[in-house]
């Protein structure tokens, strides 16, 4: 029988928040916000995880969603007691656990806990590059980021071919965030299911694409559009239409050559 605890995980500025709140207006959903922003997973979210001791708390928290259980003790995240519709479990509802750093989980998660689904978010990562600059992400949470991703890609069978050709380009910051990019979103959408990826620019037309996801737990219909002119900033700040970056033509050619594998991958493997 599959958990009750559903995660729902995207880059920084795929979507993530809009998505996951708009869906958390279905009476029968219940959102639980970024559990992992602090602690076991964002220590680790640059490495491919292999972890294989049950003793650990990686393993302690994903069994306990498996049993439909929260584990409140090791969760440090102030976002999940902030914000989230519930701390604890509810009978009968789905529990939308959102996030946006497990992407180098997921060979892991399927091999150790299948039956707790994941689905994906799919923004195009140029637009996910823009706004992370545009919101200032890059010197909060990545300016270090990319000695990790590249020992990950070094050791990782999956993503050393692709991006090991980068690494020695990577002298702009929006090369550096393009390579993170693309290398955790590539190694996420090879290991998820086909038939899980939610696209953020079909979201956005039409809010109830969100049945997609709805459907797929014989859920009761919604009408999502309801929802469409409210703000889903995860804190509840006003939306601020800030101009684009400005990206040099080097740059640019760089994301397209980097995003190139990515495209491929999603065109191949999911209808979105």
């Amino acid at each position: 029988m599959a958990s009750n605890f559903i995660i729902l995980n995207g880059f920084d500025r795929s979507g993530t928040s809009a998505i996951s709140k708009v869906l958390a207006y279905h009476p029968q959903i219940e959102l639980i916000m970024q559990p992992f922003n602090s602690g076991f997973v964002r220590e680790v979210m640059n490495f491919e995880y292999k972890e294989r001791d049950n003793s650990k708390d990686s393993f302690l928290f994903f069994d306990s969603l498996r049993n439909n259980m929260l584990r409140n003790d090791l969760i440090k995240s102030h976002w999940y007691f902030e914000y989230s519709t519930t701390t604890v479990y509810k009978e009968n509802q789905l529990h939308l656990i959102k996030t946006t750093i497990n992407h180098l989980f997921q060979k892991w998660m399927k091999l150790n806990f299948p039956d707790i689904e994941v689905w994906g978010i799919w923004r195009d990562p140029k637009k996910i590059v823009n706004s992370i600059f545009r919101n200032d992400f890059y010197n909060k949470w990545y300016q270090n980021a990319v000695d990790e991703i590249a020992f990950t890609v070094a050791n990782c069978e999956i993503l050393k071919d692709h991006f090991t050709p980068f690494i020695n380009s990577l002298n702009s910051d929006v090369r550096k965030m393009s390579f993170l990019i693309a290398v955790r979103t590539y190694y996420f959408l090879y290991y998820l299911d086909s038939d899980k990826l939610l696209n953020y620019e079909t979201f956005v037309s039409s809010y109830n694409y969100l049945n997609k996801f709805t459907n797929a737990y014989s859920l009761t219909d919604f009408n999502f559009n309801e929802c469409a002119d409210i703000d889903y900033n995860i804190v509840g700040k006003s939306y601020e239409n800030k101009e684009e970056i400005e990206v040099s033509l080097e740059d640019e050619m760089f994301m397209d050559l980097i995003f190139t594998e990515l495209y491929n991958l999603k065109e191949e493997k999911f209808i979105v």
